[in-house]
Protein backbone atom coordinates (compact mmCIF):
# COMPACT_ATOMS: atom_id res chain seq x y z
CA UNK A 1 0.00 0.00 0.00
CA UNK A 2 3.09 2.12 0.79
CA UNK A 3 4.29 1.53 -3.15
CA UNK A 4 0.82 2.40 -4.35
CA UNK A 5 0.42 5.56 -2.03
CA UNK A 6 4.08 6.57 -3.93
CA UNK A 7 1.98 6.86 -7.16
CA UNK A 8 -0.07 9.72 -5.99
CA UNK A 9 2.44 12.67 -7.62
CA UNK A 10 1.21 10.59 -11.33
CA UNK A 11 -2.12 9.77 -10.06
CA UNK A 12 -4.15 11.98 -8.04
CA UNK A 13 -7.41 10.31 -6.97
CA UNK A 14 -8.05 6.86 -6.04
CA UNK A 15 -10.96 4.52 -4.46
CA UNK A 16 -9.77 4.20 -0.94
CA UNK A 17 -6.20 4.13 -0.26
CA UNK A 18 -6.69 5.78 3.12
CA UNK A 19 -8.34 2.79 4.19
CA UNK A 20 -6.78 -0.65 5.07
CA UNK A 21 -6.38 -2.97 2.47
CA UNK A 22 -7.38 -6.59 2.23
CA UNK A 23 -6.58 -9.68 0.13
CA UNK A 24 -9.16 -9.48 -2.41
CA UNK A 25 -9.26 -5.77 -2.16
CA UNK A 26 -8.51 -3.81 -5.85
CA UNK A 27 -7.82 0.17 -6.14
CA UNK A 28 -8.46 2.17 -8.66
CA UNK A 29 -5.23 5.04 -9.37
CA UNK A 30 -6.53 8.02 -11.74
CA UNK A 31 -5.28 11.29 -13.54
CA UNK A 32 -8.93 11.94 -13.44
CA UNK A 33 -11.44 12.94 -10.84
CA UNK A 34 -13.39 9.48 -9.91
CA UNK A 35 -17.08 9.58 -8.71
CA UNK A 36 -19.20 7.19 -7.03
CA UNK A 37 -16.68 4.85 -5.49
CA UNK A 38 -18.17 1.62 -4.07
CA UNK A 39 -17.12 -2.08 -3.34
CA UNK A 40 -19.52 -4.77 -3.66
CA UNK A 41 -20.09 -8.33 -3.18
CA UNK A 42 -17.12 -10.16 -3.61
CA UNK A 43 -14.68 -7.41 -3.03
CA UNK A 44 -16.11 -6.23 -6.69
CA UNK A 45 -14.81 -2.25 -6.90
CA UNK A 46 -16.41 0.30 -8.91
CA UNK A 47 -16.09 3.72 -9.86
CA UNK A 48 -16.91 6.29 -12.49
CA UNK A 49 -14.27 8.87 -13.88
CA UNK A 50 -15.45 11.62 -16.59
CA UNK A 51 -13.46 11.78 -19.94
CA UNK A 52 -14.05 14.12 -22.76
CA UNK A 53 -17.49 14.73 -21.35
CA UNK A 54 -17.75 10.80 -21.75
CA UNK A 55 -18.84 8.75 -18.22
CA UNK A 56 -16.49 5.81 -18.00
CA UNK A 57 -17.32 2.87 -15.67
CA UNK A 58 -14.42 0.75 -13.94
CA UNK A 59 -14.81 -2.53 -12.51
CA UNK A 60 -11.59 -4.15 -10.61
CA UNK A 61 -12.26 -7.56 -9.02
CA UNK A 62 -9.88 -10.56 -7.61
CA UNK A 63 -11.76 -13.27 -8.56
CA UNK A 64 -10.94 -16.26 -5.94
CA UNK A 65 -8.71 -19.27 -7.47
CA UNK A 66 -10.72 -22.60 -8.05
CA UNK A 67 -7.85 -24.96 -7.26
CA UNK A 68 -10.57 -26.96 -4.94
CA UNK A 69 -14.11 -28.39 -5.52
CA UNK A 70 -15.70 -26.35 -3.32
CA UNK A 71 -13.71 -22.94 -4.07
CA UNK A 72 -15.49 -23.10 -7.64
CA UNK A 73 -18.32 -22.06 -6.63
CA UNK A 74 -16.93 -18.52 -4.74
CA UNK A 75 -15.34 -18.05 -8.11
CA UNK A 76 -18.62 -18.65 -10.06
CA UNK A 77 -20.06 -16.36 -7.19
CA UNK A 78 -17.46 -13.73 -8.13
CA UNK A 79 -18.31 -13.76 -11.91
CA UNK A 80 -21.73 -13.78 -11.23
CA UNK A 81 -21.12 -10.53 -9.56
CA UNK A 82 -19.45 -8.67 -12.25
CA UNK A 83 -22.30 -9.85 -14.68
CA UNK A 84 -24.64 -8.39 -12.39
CA UNK A 85 -22.15 -5.24 -12.18
CA UNK A 86 -21.95 -5.14 -15.86
CA UNK A 87 -25.77 -5.62 -16.45
CA UNK A 88 -26.57 -2.33 -14.14
CA UNK A 89 -23.89 -0.36 -15.96
CA UNK A 90 -23.79 1.97 -19.28
CA UNK A 91 -21.15 0.85 -22.33
CA UNK A 92 -18.15 2.22 -21.15
CA UNK A 93 -17.14 0.05 -19.51
CA UNK A 94 -13.19 -1.34 -18.76
CA UNK A 95 -13.18 -4.33 -16.30
CA UNK A 96 -9.64 -5.19 -14.96
CA UNK A 97 -7.83 -7.19 -11.90
CA UNK A 98 -6.92 -10.23 -11.09
CA UNK A 99 -9.17 -12.87 -12.67
CA UNK A 100 -7.73 -16.08 -12.35
CA UNK A 101 -8.63 -17.26 -15.65
CA UNK A 102 -5.92 -17.47 -18.69
CA UNK A 103 -7.18 -15.99 -22.49
CA UNK A 104 -7.13 -19.09 -23.58
CA UNK A 105 -9.64 -21.20 -21.15
CA UNK A 106 -12.94 -22.42 -21.71
CA UNK A 107 -14.13 -20.08 -18.39
CA UNK A 108 -12.69 -17.23 -20.01
CA UNK A 109 -13.95 -17.33 -23.66
CA UNK A 110 -17.29 -17.82 -22.17
CA UNK A 111 -17.27 -15.32 -19.70
CA UNK A 112 -16.41 -12.79 -22.60
CA UNK A 113 -18.82 -14.14 -24.77
CA UNK A 114 -21.70 -13.96 -21.44
CA UNK A 115 -20.42 -10.09 -20.80
CA UNK A 116 -20.39 -8.62 -24.59
CA UNK A 117 -16.79 -7.68 -23.34
CA UNK A 118 -13.19 -7.46 -25.36
CA UNK A 119 -9.56 -8.04 -24.47
CA UNK A 120 -6.54 -7.97 -26.85
CA UNK A 121 -4.23 -11.09 -26.58
CA UNK A 122 -0.67 -11.13 -28.41
CA UNK A 123 0.85 -14.82 -29.07
CA UNK A 124 4.07 -12.97 -30.70
CA UNK A 125 4.49 -10.52 -27.71
CA UNK A 126 2.69 -12.09 -24.38
CA UNK A 127 1.61 -10.63 -21.48
CA UNK A 128 2.54 -12.81 -18.80
CA UNK A 129 1.43 -11.37 -15.43
CA UNK A 130 2.10 -14.46 -12.90
CA UNK A 131 4.35 -15.75 -11.63
CA UNK A 132 6.66 -13.35 -11.52
CA UNK A 133 9.64 -16.12 -10.47
CA UNK A 134 9.38 -17.48 -13.98
CA UNK A 135 11.00 -15.57 -17.16
CA UNK A 136 7.47 -13.59 -19.05
CA UNK A 137 7.86 -16.30 -21.56
CA UNK A 138 7.22 -19.26 -18.58
CA UNK A 139 4.90 -17.57 -17.20
CA UNK A 140 0.97 -17.10 -18.22
CA UNK A 141 -1.90 -14.09 -18.20
CA UNK A 142 -4.58 -14.25 -15.27
CA UNK A 143 -5.06 -10.57 -14.70
CA UNK A 144 -6.51 -9.13 -16.95
CA UNK A 145 -8.20 -5.73 -18.73
CA UNK A 146 -11.63 -6.07 -20.25
CA UNK A 147 -13.33 -3.56 -22.16
CA UNK A 148 -16.95 -2.48 -24.20
CA UNK A 149 -16.72 -3.01 -27.74
CA UNK A 150 -16.42 1.19 -28.56
CA UNK A 151 -12.93 0.69 -26.96
CA UNK A 152 -9.50 -0.14 -28.90
CA UNK A 153 -6.51 -1.14 -27.49
CA UNK A 154 -3.56 1.09 -28.21
CA UNK A 155 -0.69 -0.62 -26.42
CA UNK A 156 -0.58 -3.61 -23.75
CA UNK A 157 3.05 -4.93 -21.69
CA UNK A 158 3.55 -5.79 -18.22
CA UNK A 159 6.18 -3.61 -15.97
CA UNK A 160 8.06 -4.32 -12.58
CA UNK A 161 6.13 -6.71 -9.96
CA UNK A 162 7.33 -4.11 -6.57
CA UNK A 163 7.29 -6.95 -4.99
CA UNK A 164 4.53 -8.57 -5.89
CA UNK A 165 3.90 -12.52 -7.33
CA UNK A 166 2.41 -10.28 -10.39
CA UNK A 167 3.68 -8.25 -13.26
CA UNK A 168 1.32 -5.06 -13.61
CA UNK A 169 -0.71 -4.81 -16.86
CA UNK A 170 -0.63 -1.67 -18.48
CA UNK A 171 -3.04 -1.25 -21.07
CA UNK A 172 -3.83 2.13 -23.15
CA UNK A 173 -6.96 2.58 -24.45
CA UNK A 174 -8.90 4.82 -26.87
CA UNK A 175 -12.57 5.51 -27.24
Amino acid sequence: QVKLKSLKSLFPYDTGLDKPLEYFSSVVLSKYPLKNSKVGNNHALITNLILDNTELTIIGIHLWTPILPNEFNLAIEGMETIKTLITNNNQNLILMGDLNMTSTSKRFTTFLKETNLYTYTSYKNPTSTWPTILPNFLGIQIDHVLFSKNFKVIRKKTTNHFGSNHRPLIVDLAF
